[in-house]
């Protein structure tokens, strides 16, 4: 019965979606007005409203942590760096100090040029803080075990669901709205419609929806906020990847292709948030770019529609199937092993072996080795030539960067609920009563997170050997990647693991762990660039090879980036002088492990001290000082 239901929701949508393709545009208009009061007063005649007491309840505590106040700070400085950036871009030739010199023109360009910019961090935001904040929503409740006692009161499950879903998108419509301020301002250099103004950010509320909305879904069917935010996380990510993949594949495969087919692939890309704002942009505003916005909101709200449609059907049977016992595995279940005992590390053993990570299911780790080999089509065979398999080395620095960058999430986030899942299960306070020191309980989850990326390691490593085998890779290059891995994933780790003790609870905690995890992978960039235009617009001589030293210990510090840098070709060690001398692969390398190994050790410290002053674990003295002797008057 509940797939019927959810047969019979996809085709009202697809229906909808039909009607709006296919028919005039006030029929459809009409059709969808009359679908939308049709709903509302079904229910009202039921008597509930739309969100219920849970909106107003969870609006409220959202928004008192102050989490969301330092997140639109963040958001803010990043824009007016921006703002700096483009001036500096547009107005170099009038640098330094003779930029009043500019025509009106130069001002309309650099206003418009700030605008989209502005809407592509805008949309990059919404697109990286909506899956940890909306993904977590319901998995938070599943989690703590409360959703049975919720779905116990007379709420029906359209309002828990649907309640929860706009108490969460409240905020990331008020970080969208702190940087109209900053958008005011530009109005007074001109060259900008106010009317595509307006279009663009219907478009931002249109993404943000739809998003949302499957994140939602996501938070429904997964009992941990961890795997629904790296789900979201990864379906966001291979939603932006998919038409530029499948336009690559038809232009190798089938550069003859027809008309029909790249008519669809148009149809695909008018939901891309990329490909909508170029040719919103091309457009210039007007009827085009009114036609443009409708087929892309009516996308992005067919999904949202659909999602939280689906998700209201299944929240209170993944609601109650909670409560249930796990039924017992009589088949494939786990064989001891001499290797797996306890022994001196309970707390390493239990996060290592008895929790599994997000890919622990078979059937995840057979689908996500399929799509790496599916994505081998991508390889032009056309372009190689023996000794020299460029498309091939391309196509394994490409998958590299992928499955590491979604390896190294995964570590994230898992050290990252470490601490903060057994509090919110009420089980710290036991483990803090054992004669474990807080070296070993740390350290136990610090192994734990690095491990659990084991499960998506054999993609990882069939790459390198599709690498190796095809000439697309050197050895040097796979050790070198290896171990960057390794070092990279320790130092976020260790960052997890900080998050996990400071954070007051778990949704807070998956956001400052990607938020933080990018700003380390990332924000250091922000320091040398605010020195380009220094080395750009100076009138003496060029910088020399010292940028060569600069870029390499920039890519070191970018985690996935500069593991897809180290993977270089047997040919590429032909010119082994001219990239060390301007830095090249190995001191990428190099700088990289030397200054992330520094970031583990230091918020390993961070975390160890903090969790010893939360918790009142003042720090075991060791040798005499730990077994004093009795004073002397102790048989008197």
């Amino acid at each position: 019965m509940l797939l019927v239901r959810v047969a019979l929701l996809a085709l009202a949508v697809v229906g909808v979606v039909a009607s709006w393709l296919f028919l005039p545009a006030p029929t459809a208009l009409a059709i969808l007005v009359g679908v939308a009061v049709a709903g509302l007063a079904w229910l009202r005649r039921q008597g509930v409203g739309l969100f219920g007491p849970v909106f107003y309840w969870d609006l409220v505590r959202n928004t008192r942590r102050m989490g969301l106040v330092n997140l639109r700070t963040l958001y803010l400085v990043l824009l007016l760096f921006i703002l700096y950036q483009v001036f500096v871009a547009t107005f170099r030739q009038f640098w330094p100090f003779d930029v009043g010199t500019a025509s009106p023109g130069d001002l309309a360009r650099f206003s418009f040029g700030l605008f989209f910019t502005f809407l592509t961090v805008q949309m990059a935001t919404l697109l990286l803080v909506t899956p940890a904040t909306t993904a977590g929503a319901i998995a938070e409740e599943r989690e703590r075990r409360s959703l049975p006692f919720l779905l116990a009161t007379d709420l029906r499950d359209h309002e828990i669901v649907l309640g929860k879903f706009a108490a969460r998108l409240v905020p990331l419509l008020g970080l969208v709205l702190a940087g109209v301020p900053v958008f005011a301002s530009l109005q007074l250099l001109g060259g900008i419609d106010l009317g595509l103004v307006a279009i663009c950010f219907a478009g931002t509320l249109a993404t943000a929806l739809s998003v949302a909305g499957f994140c939602t879904l996501l938070s429904v069917v997964f009992a941990r906020p961890r795997y629904a935010i790296l789900l979201g996380v990864v379906a966001v990510g291979g939603a932006l990847l998919a038409p530029g993949l499948i336009e690559v594949a038809l232009r190798i495969y089938w550069r003859g292709a027809p008309a029909a087919v790249v008519a669809q692939l148009d149809l695909l890309k008018a939901g891309h948030p990329y490909w909508a704002m170029v040719w919103i942009y091309e457009s210039g505003g007007g009827q085009e770019a009114l036609g443009i916005l409708g087929r892309y909101a009516l996308i992005h709200g067919a999904v949202a529609v659909f999602c939280l449609g689906v998700a209201i059907l299944f929240v209170r049977p993944c609601g109650l199937s909670d409560g249930e016992a796990a039924p017992a595995r009589t088949k494939g279940a786990a064989k001891p092993r001499p290797d797996r005992d306890v022994g001196g590390e309970p707390v390493q053993w239990r996060e290592v072996w008895a929790r599994g990570g997000f890919a622990t299911r078979p059937w995840f780790v057979r689908l996500f080795l399929l799509g790496v080999l599916a994505t081998l089509a991508l390889v032009d065979t056309d372009e190689y030539s023996t000794g020299r398999n460029y498309p091939l080395n391309a196509w394994c620095r490409f998958l590299t960067v992928g499955v590491t960058g979604l390896m190294l999430l995964q570590v994230v986030l898992r050290a990252a609920g470490s601490v903060r899942l057994e509090r919110d299960r009420d089980t710290l306070d036991t483990l803090l009563t054992t004669p474990l020191e807080v070296d070993e309980i740390l350290g136990g989850k610090w192994w734990g997170a690095v491990a659990s990326m084991r499960r998506l390691a054999p993609a990882l490593l069939l790459v390198w050997l599709i690498g190796l085998v095809g000439g697309g890779l050197h050895p040097l290059a796979v050790v070198c990647q290896a171990a960057l891995v390794l070092v990279y994933a320790g130092g976020l780790a260790s960052y997890g693991l900080w998050v996990s003790v400071t954070a007051g609870s778990a949704t807070r905690a998956a956001i400052l762990a990607i938020v933080g995890g990018l700003l380390l992978s990332f924000g250091h960039f922000a320091i040398w660039l605010c020195c380009v235009p220094v080395m750009l617009f100076s009138r003496g001589p060029g910088p020399g090879d010292g940028i060569g030293l600069l870029v390499a210990f920039e890519l070191g510090l970018t985690p996935p980036i500069a593991i897809g840098v180290v993977g270089f070709g047997w040919w590429e060690l032909e010119y082994f002088g001219r990239y060390h001398r301007e830095g090249g692969y190995f001191l990428c390398g190099a700088f990289g492990a030397a200054a992330w190994l520094g970031i583990a050790a230091y918020f390993w410290a961070l975390a160890t001290t903090r969790f010893r002053e939360k918790y009142n674990r003042p720090e075991t003295p060791t040798g005499p000082e730990r077994h004093p002797a009795p004073p002397d008057d102790a048989g008197q």
